[in-house]
């Protein structure tokens, strides 16, 4: 918005007025190649206002330029490679959960990029209080890059936790077989010196 306003003279001293009507008080001659570095000049607007002090009213007028921010510089800079990270950040799950360096280096470094990625983006942006469209894309991106880190964490854990229980069931089961193994022997003994004693005694009463 722009404002045109004298300080030294009220309404009662001077007004102002547009010299052709309101709505074609303000003309941007397209045909020259006049182009600011982000944003596009999308609609113009003039107005009459007032302005009221303690020391009484003071005529102004006004013309309202609605721009529209380009979005290529931002596609380039901050959509595309920061997409980019997030999908490279999948790679991890292709990985195998045995090789814990790779997928541990590969999701830090995907979050601390992902971090200064988010950081670059902002700085060059008016601070404000309110939140815009770039700082939820940033924030998605950020929270999808860190989920991937987290879900090697938990892969991880639940491997080791089926690893644990698969060499403790393998323990039981060769337990269970040397136990089994001496059981056995143990019977083939006692048949052996049944028949032993039988047949002795066979032959005793036999001679007898």
């Amino acid at each position: 918005k722009l404002i045109f306003i004298t300080d030294a003279y009220t309404t009662k001293e001077i007004n102002f007025q547009w010299l052709q009507p309101i709505a074609n008080a303000v003309e941007v001659d397209k045909e020259k190649d006049i182009q600011l570095p982000q944003f596009d000049l999308n609609n113009t607007k003039a107005g009459l206002c007032l302005r009221d002090y303690s020391t009484g009213s003071y005529p102004c007028v006004e013309v309202q330029f609605h721009l529209v921010r380009q979005m290529g510089y931002y596609l380039i800079q901050t959509y595309i490679p920061s997409l980019l990270i997030v999908i490279l950040s999948w790679v991890s799950f292709f990985i195998s959960a045995d090789a814990s360096p790779a997928r541990v280096a590969l999701g830090i470094t995907t979050v601390l990029t992902m971090t200064t990625q988010s950081s670059g983006a902002t700085s060059s942006l008016p601070k404000v209080s309110y939140i815009k469209a770039i700082d939820l894309w940033m924030a998605v991106c950020l929270i999808f890059v860190f989920a991937a880190l987290l879900e090697f964490a938990a892969v991880n854990y639940v491997a080791r936790k089926m690893l644990a229980r698969q060499t403790r069931l393998r323990r039981m089961k060769r337990k269970n077989a040397k136990m089994n193994e001496k059981t056995n022997n143990i019977t083939a003994d006692q048949i052996v010196s049944n028949f032993s004693y039988s047949t002795c005694e066979y032959t005793y009463i036999y001679d007898g």
